[in-house]
C-alpha cells in the first residue's frame, strides 16, 4: 500500500513537470507571435510627435496629447493633437497640430519608415494657421 502511494506521488510530480514545460512552451510561442510591425492609430500618433518636434523652436518643452487619428487611405493617416509649446517670446501657447503621415513599410518605430506629408499648426488664441 505504501509503494502504491509513493508511485502515485511520483507520477503526480512527473505530470506536473510535464504540464509546466508544455505551458511554458505555449506561452513562449504565443508571446513571440504577438510581435507585429504593422502601424496602427496609436503608433501613428507616437511617430507624429517626432515629426512635430522637428518643426518647433523648443522640442524639449513640448506637451503633446493626441486628440484623434483617422486612416484616410491604406497606410495613410491624419493625426490631430493638442500641443503646448514655447513661442518666440518664451511663453507656452496652446495649439492644435495636424500631421498627415504615410507608412512606407519596415519598422514602425523608425522615422525612415514613414513619410510626413504635412504638419500644420493652428494657434488657438488667434484661430489662425501658422
Amino acid at each position: 500500500m505504501l509503494n502504491y502511494f509513493a508511485l502515485t506521488i511520483k507520477n503526480y510530480i512527473k505530470m506536473r513537470k510535464i504540464l509546466f514545460v508544455f505551458m511554458l512552451a505555449a506561452a513562449m510561442v504565443s508571446l513571440s507571435s504577438c510581435e507585429d510591425n504593422e502601424p496602427n492609430e496609436r503608433r501613428a500618433g507616437i511617430i507624429a510627435e517626432d515629426f512635430v518636434k522637428k518643426e518647433i523652436l523648443s522640442p524639449n518643452d513640448l506637451d503633446y496629447d493626441v486628440v484623434g487619428v483617422d486612416e484616410t487611405a491604406h497606410q495613410t493617416c491624419h493625426v490631430v493633437a493638442n500641443i503646448k509649446t514655447l513661442n518666440g517670446l518664451g511663453m507656452k501657447v496652446p495649439r492644435k497640430v495636424s500631421v498627415r503621415l504615410m507608412y512606407l513599410g519596415g519598422d514602425w518605430t523608425d522615422e525612415k519608415s514613414w513619410s510626413c506629408l504635412s504638419v500644420r499648426f493652428l494657434d488657438e488664441s488667434t484661430g489662425l494657421e501658422d
